[in-house]
This record gives structure tokens, C-alpha cells and sequence, in this order.
């Protein structure tokens, strides 16, 4: 009887959740877009690893300002690049990355600086207020239960922290 009323405490607790993920209105679970992160103060841009990008030459460094797509021509010996262009350049693992400019005439370098963010953040959960049942690979918690889950990411930082009970 005490195991229970311990099983229908952590059903009653977690009810609201369930209902609430099953709502119509929520976005799919395990489902977010992608976002390219700027950092306000250095100007650092976080790139996603999984979206390929793209070289753009502007007129000016404003916003809104007249640029022109660069085709990328590494690999192929033809004439017609519609293909690579379409693909963009994919990044192939996390950690800074730079894009080279060489001037030819005064042996400059010049290198701009991104990161390629592509490690998922670590997220963990404490337990605590209840009792605790183990019974195999199974845990059981009583009455009082309190679930404190915390995240970290290496790069960017984590924005918004989802809960998934059984993948709903």
C-alpha cells in the first residue's frame, strides 16, 4: 500500500507536465531551429555546426547593405559552380574557425574569426523532498518531490531548458 500511494504521488505530481506537453499548441519535442548567436559586446558569431554558410562581399559593414554571394570553386575545375554554391561550405567540427584573405601584392594576412558551435549542452537533474525507491533500474520517489535541472553549454550558453516526460 505505501508503494502505492508513492507510484500515484509521482503520477499526480508529474500529471500537469503530461497534460501540458500534450497540448497542441507546443512545438514537437526534441524539435528546435538552429540559431547563429552574436555576441553583443565582442561581436563573436556562434555558428551551428549542422548549417552550412556562406560568403557574402558587401559594400559597406551596415546592415541591409548591397552584398554579393561568392561561389565556391574549390574542387571543381568547371565552369558551372551552381552546384557548390548551392551547398554552401559545411563545417566539420566545434571550436574556433577563421576564413583567410591573402593579398598577393603586400604578403598580408588577414583572418576572421567565428566559432562553430555544434557540442549539446550537459543537463542534469536533483532530486530531493522525497523518498526514494530503487528496485532494479527502476526509481521510485515519494510524496514532496522536488526536481531542480540545470544546464550548461561550452559556447553560446543555454537559452530555454525543455522537459520531456516519456518523449512527450
Amino acid at each position: 500500500m505505501k508503494y502505492k500511494n508513492v507510484l500515484i504521488g509521482f503520477i499526480l505530481l508529474f500529471s500537469p507536465a503530461i497534460v501540458n506537453a500534450q497540448s497542441p499548441t507546443m512545438s514537437s519535442p526534441f524539435v528546435h531551429a538552429k540559431k547563429v548567436y552574436v555576441d553583443q559586446k565582442s561581436k563573436i558569431i556562434y555558428w551551428p555546426i549542422s548549417i552550412p554558410f556562406y560568403i557574402r562581399l558587401a559594400v559597406s559593414e551596415e546592415e541591409g547593405a548591397s552584398s554579393y554571394l561568392l561561389q565556391n570553386t574549390s574542387g571543381s575545375s568547371s565552369t558551372n559552380l551552381s552546384e557548390h554554391v548551392v551547398r554552401g561550405v559545411k563545417i566539420e567540427m566545434s571550436g574556433p574557425q577563421f576564413i583567410r584573405w591573402y593579398n598577393c601584392a603586400t604578403k598580408d594576412t588577414v583572418l576572421f574569426k567565428f566559432f562553430a558551435d555544434g557540442d549539446a549542452p550537459n543537463s542534469t537533474a536533483n532530486m530531493s523532498g522525497a523518498a526514494k525507491y530503487v528496485a532494479g533500474d527502476k526509481v521510485i520517489y515519494g510524496k514532496g518531490l522536488k526536481c531542480i535541472i540545470s544546464s550548461e553549454d561550452s559556447m553560446v550558453g543555454v537559452k530555454d531548458t525543455y522537459v520531456s516526460i516519456d518523449g512527450r
